[in-house]
């Protein structure tokens, strides 16, 4: 059925359709290739983005201690005109719970040390200056895109254009870690 030749240009319909099929193929390969880059790339977004995250618990456990702290040692009025009782209880209820989430802070900021440690160290050994300090400023610092590309003097589009090769760049140095068998540990939730 396919090995007749066309009229108009010589080849044969056997081969034109054997050149669509891996044409084909090849379409959905590349596909497959950049909905895995892309996966990958979200990786080291995710992975970057932990420092963030880290120092975000820190500050929300601090918050949450001084909250803690204030409605203690608040003074309270009842103007109801009913007489009450003494509110005054047993203080080492109070004393606990605020040495647990003392002990939380400081695992947090033990925590939060580590992994800016870490990635501080990976984004060092970037060849490129400015695709490390693109990374420092995103990543370790939590600058804005706006400020991020202001403070480097650079054009918005330009800043998210080096920002795609830097994490290309960064997830190498990971694959690099990672085939010495010290591979970052990226958390998933």
């Amino acid at each position: 059925m396919f090995g007749y030749v066309l009229e108009n240009d010589g080849v044969d319909c056997g081969e034109m359709q054997r050149k669509k099929y891996l044409c084909c193929v090849l379409e959905k390969t590349e596909e497959k290739h950049m909905e895995e880059q892309v996966k990958s790339m979200e990786e080291v977004k995710q992975y970057l983005n932990s420092c963030l995250s880290a120092k975000r618990e820190v500050e929300q456990l601090e918050t949450d201690i001084a909250y803690f702290r204030a409605k203690k040692m608040s003074v309270r009025h009842t103007l109801d005109g009913m007489p009450h009782g003494s509110e005054r209880k047993d203080l080492s209820d109070y004393i606990v719970k605020l040495e647990e989430l003392e002990k939380k802070l400081l695992r947090a900021r033990y925590k939060r040390v580590a992994i800016y440690t870490q990635i501080f160290d990976q984004i060092e050994k970037m060849e490129d200056d400015m695709e490390r300090e693109l990374l420092t400023y995103r990543y370790l610092r939590g600058h804005t895109w706006e400020k991020v590309a202001d403070e480097m003097y650079l054009s918005y589009g330009y800043c998210h254009r080096v920002h795609r090769k830097a994490l290309e760049h960064f997830s190498l140095i990971l694959e690099q870690r990672g085939s010495a068998n010290n591979a970052p540990v990226i958390e998933k939730s």
